[in-house]
């Protein structure tokens, strides 16, 4: 049985990438406000899991083992989110035609 890339996750960041999906494709917000959303929810695990910790903690290393992985496995953007989904697809650019209006692959300079 092969799981998908979400399967594996630790469940506070399969929540997360849910939530970042159904505000983005259900609700229809913008990239830019599931990644303030994203972002929001990462800080506040961190908080939350700093305050199980007597000492102040100012970056990943001094995480216990089990946070840390938790908190390398939050996305930090809807496109690194989409990533888990396999929906960031690669994108062509075509230019139309103002004339005809036949689309063309687009050359940059």
């Amino acid at each position: 049985m092969i799981l998908s890339p979400v399967a594996r996750l630790d469940t506070i960041a399969q929540v997360t990438i849910l939530l970042g999906a159904v505000t983005h494709f259900v609700v229809g917000l913008s990239g830019k406000s599931c990644n303030f959303i994203i972002v929001v929810i990462m800080m506040l695990v961190q908080m939350s899991m700093a305050r199980s910790i007597s000492s102040k903690i100012s970056n990943l290393e001094h995480y216990p083992v089990d946070q840390s992985t938790v908190l390398q496995q939050l996305p930090s953007s809807m496109s690194q989110e989409l990533r888990y989904f396999d929906l960031d697809s690669v994108t062509t650019v075509y230019t139309a035609c103002p004339t005809c209006n036949f689309t063309h692959n687009s050359i940059y300079d």
